[in-house]
C-alpha cells in the first residue's frame, strides 16, 4: 500500500479492515455511504486545518431480496426471511428513491 494522504477512497474501491474482526469490510453500500460521509467531513477538515477521524463502521445489518418475492434480512442479531423479507427490502428501496428524487436528471421509473 503507498501513502498517499492526500488522496481519498471510498466504496468499491477502498478496502477498510474492521479493527474489531481483522476482516476486510464487505463491499455494500451501507458501509460506502458511511466511507463517503467521513470522506467528506476529512475534506471539510483538511481544508480547515483541523484533525481527521478515523472511518469506523457501524453495521445496521442487512436485506437483500432473493428472487420476486423473498428476502433474507439480519437487523439487530434477528435474522428472518421470506415475503416479509422481502417486502422490508422493498421499503426501505422506497425510502431511498424518496430520499434522492430531488437531484437532477433522476427518474424512479426507467424508460
Amino acid at each position: 500500500m503507498l501513502d498517499r494522504p492526500q488522496i481519498y477512497t471510498a466504496g468499491d474501491l477502498a478496502s477498510v479492515v474492521d479493527p474489531r474482526t481483522g476482516h476486510v469490510l464487505p463491499p455494500l453500500a451501507q458501509v460506502a455511504l458511511e466511507e463517503g460521509e467521513t470522506v467528506a467531513r476529512n475534506l471539510d477538515a483538511e481544508v480547515d486545518g483541523k484533525p481527521l477521524e478515523a472511518f469506523t463502521f457501524h453495521d445496521k445489518g442487512f436485506v437483500v431480496s432473493v428472487g420476486t418475492s423473498r428476502g433474507v434480512a439480519d437487523i439487530a442479531g434477528i435474522t428472518s426471511g421470506g415475503h416479509a423479507a422481502h417486502l422490508l427490502k422493498d421499503a426501505i428501496e422506497w425510502e431511498y428513491r424518496q430520499s434522492v428524487r430531488h437531484l437532477r436528471g433522476w427518474d424512479p421509473v426507467p424508460g
